[in-house]
């Protein structure tokens, strides 16, 4: 891998010639010189000096030069991680008052149903000094600043049903309490982006909801509440093969709302008319699910986890999955699975 640079760019060469071990790349994979592999797919790296401290870098790939790739040449890993572009990322950093960007990017991408590596572009990396208070809308102070609130806990994506006695066991005294006045708050539990730059709610988002029986100002025996809420496992559409791959929360297993109960400016799900001419019936979907049990980390350390343990005893080992009304039609079932040989010197 070679680097050529100005004030503002660089010129990125990358060597896919060679064998494994004078690439030194894992066996077996598809990559340059010196590439970082993440998941299997080759990443390239650069610290361009600059002689500003800026707040944020932007950057661009010009004059790309790619060649396709056969399939066959690469790993089922890299082809089911396989980027659909060439992203590259770009962010600042100093040391003393030395100050650097830090450009990185893929080398594989999955295009128009072809695998290309890139072999060249021009890096075009831009700084800015826009400030964090001038980029995010800052709260001076949390929702959760004043009001009686409850929090709640979710397993799963799914309509929740909040009941009056569902309240009262939350230690809700209910029959002081209107309807009206009820709002819920909360943004999903997703595991929030690993990047500081990325976007995120910086407080609670107030979520519509359905109260049933609330105009008389009373909670009654009848009445509920329905929301949707968003569990702690995201889930991404992987256009290069047509499918959804799951997140797994790393540090949780349960998204959490919190209830106002003596909220102001009631928020409520707006009721939709239908489409008066469609023509088309809709009697079946695409469903997901997966299981995943973070049962062994090799190192002790880090994010990654593995589950059940493959050995002589047992060999063989179940796993079930339940779907209500399944029709007879293809699934696909995908398994990620790691080795680890024990020898002695």
């Amino acid at each position: 891998m070679a680097f050529g640079q100005s004030a503002d760019q660089f010129q990125l060469d990358l060597n896919w010639l060679g064998t494994v071990e004078e690439l030194e790349i894992p066996v077996g994979t598809v990559g340059f010189e010196s590439a970082e592999f993440k998941g299997e797919i080759p990443y390239w790296n650069q610290i361009l000096p600059t002689s500003q401290k800026y707040s944020n870098a932007t950057c661009t790939l010009e004059d790309v030069v790619v060649e396709n790739v056969a399939a066959n040449s690469l790993t089922a890993q890299q082809k089911k991680t396989c980027p659909t572009s060439f992203d590259v990322k770009a962010r600042t950093s100093s040391e003393g008052r030395n100050n650097y960007f830090l450009v990185s990017g893929n080398g594989l991408r999955y295009s128009n149903g072809t695998y290309q590596k890139l072999v060249s572009a021009r890096v075009v990396v831009n700084g800015s000094f826009n400030s964090a208070s001038r980029d995010i809308d800052w709260v001076e102070n949390s929702v959760l600043a004043e009001g009686e609130w409850y929090k709640i806990g979710i397993a799963e994506d799914g309509v929740y049903r909040i009941s009056r006695s569902f309240l009262q066991s939350l230690g809700v005294d209910v029959s002081t309490v209107n309807p009206q006045n009820i709002n819920i708050y909360g943004n999903g539990g997703e595991m929030l982006p690993f990047n500081n730059q990325d976007f995120r709610y910086n407080d609670l988002q107030k979520n519509s909801i359905f109260v049933q029986g609330e105009g008389d100002g009373s909670f009654d025996s009848n009445d509920y509440i329905l929301f949707y809420g968003k569990g702690s496992t995201g889930w991404d559409y992987v256009a290069a093969e047509n499918k959804f791959e799951h997140q797994k929360h790393h540090y949780s297993d349960s998204a959490y709302y919190f209830i106002r109960v003596d909220d102001v400016n009631p928020q409520r799900i707006v009721q939709q008319s239908g489409a008066s001419n469609s023509d088309y019936t809709v009697d079946s979907f695409d469903d997901r699910a997966f299981i995943e049990d973070d049962e062994t980390n090799f190192i002790k350390s880090g994010r990654r986890f593995f589950g059940q343990k493959f050995d002589i005893d047992p060999l063989t080992i179940p796993f079930n999955f339940s779907f209500a009304n399944l029709i007879q039609e293809t699934a696909t079932i995908d398994v990620s699975v790691a080795g680890r040989s024990l020898g002695e010197d």
